[in-house]
């Protein structure tokens, strides 16, 4: 009975005699037929690794995805405090210089007033920015989701239809 190959070793075919349980193996001789082994071997990682690159890169978009939202997420809230803080200090500096130029009390006042509703106003527009940028950011975190998920059901449903036997009606 020809000798069949049963596993490969560090490039290798290793060869053992099954039909009569001998345990002993026989390794390739030629170095032409190694070569050949380690072309196909070569071949076949490639391949492999190809496949789970690919296999990957495609599981892995959804996170990647969720990464991009979550960033731009971050960039639109860090840059609208910013933007705020520099408002808040810029009204600040310019409200002590008002202040320091009054009166009387009376326009002491006014000019506070005046500081805090303008304040208010700022830090609303700044806070209804701020969810809109988070319920974005939720939107896109349940969509990414419900389409992973969708995906994944539709795969194990096929994987089912594989394994499982086609019943006849």
């Amino acid at each position: 009975m020809p000798l069949t190959s049963d596993l490969q070793f560090a490039g290798v075919d290793v060869f053992c005699n099954a039909a009569k349980g001998v345990d002993r193996f026989y390794i390739a001789k030629y170095s032409s037929d190694i070569e050949f082994m380690h072309c196909t071997i070569t071949l076949r990682v490639n391949t492999m690794y190809d496949q789970i690159f690919a296999d990957l890169k495609t599981r892995m978009q959804p996170v990647v995805d969720l990464a991009e939202s979550n960033k731009k997420t971050l960039e639109t809230l860090a840059s609208l405090q910013k933007d705020s803080m520099t408002e808040v200090v810029n009204a600040s500096v310019a409200q002590f210089k008002a202040l320091a130029e009054c009166k009387d009390p009376k326009s002491v006042l006014d000019l506070q007033v005046k500081f805090y509703k303008g304040l208010e106003a700022k830090m609303t527009d700044t806070a209804e920015k701020s969810i809109a940028a988070i319920t974005e950011a939720k939107e896109t975190f349940t969509a990414v989701v419900e389409e992973s998920a969708k995906k994944t059901v539709a795969e194990v449903e096929e994987a089912v239809k594989k394994v499982a036997p086609t019943k006849a009606a």
